[in-house]
């Protein structure tokens, strides 16, 4: 018995293959296994069960999620510019954000790139939590979102508080 193993399949590599050997000086012969067996790679998730089939193999490749960051990273305040930049793992025809509960909330970016940044100025509706993902054109596949990540707007009109400590004189206890 032979294993091949195939390292870094694309749909590219999708084809017919079968197997042929050599016993010493004798020619090309066929495998025992019957003949060809079909490699189809493609894009998605995993199907849920494993199906038994005669002679084919189905290699499945998943789009990989993207991650989500927000700059600057400190205290942001109402009516300031931020910046949401989606981080992919791959170059990609279309990239997406949205803010979670709202539907019409979303902007895309239709340029081939791996890094996307989204531009705002903040008012108060856009508090709130924000994910991302990206679609690849060859084949047509979208991401899984990105995880969340949490927009906190702080109000200028409410100083952010603080607490200080002093250093009181000892406490003498007689008895």
């Amino acid at each position: 018995m032979a294993t091949f193993t195939l390292f870094g399949v694309t749909p590219a590599d999708t084809s017919i293959y079968w197997c042929f050997y050599h016993i010493a000086d004798t020619y090309l012969l066929p495998s025992a296994l019957g003949g060809r067996v079909m490699l189809k790679v493609t894009w998605g998730p995993a199907p849920p069960v494993a199906e038994e089939s005669h002679g084919n193999l189905v290699v499945v490749m998943l789009v990989p999620r993207p991650s989500l960051s927000l700059h600057p990273i400190q205290r942001v305040s109402l009516g300031d510019n931020v910046t949401l930049r989606c981080h992919l793992p791959r170059l990609a025809s279309r990239i997406q954000l949205c803010q979670d509960q709202r539907l019409t909330s979303c902007m895309d970016k239709y340029e081939m790139q791996d890094v996307a940044d989204f531009y705002i100025t903040t008012k108060r509706e856009h508090a709130g939590t924000y994910r991302c993902q990206y679609q690849v054109q060859k084949p047509l596949k979208t991401s899984e979102k990105s995880d969340p990540l949490e927009l906190v707007l702080a109000d200028v009109r409410y100083p952010p508080s603080s607490i200080s400590i002093h250093r009181a004189p000892p406490v003498t206890v007689s008895i």
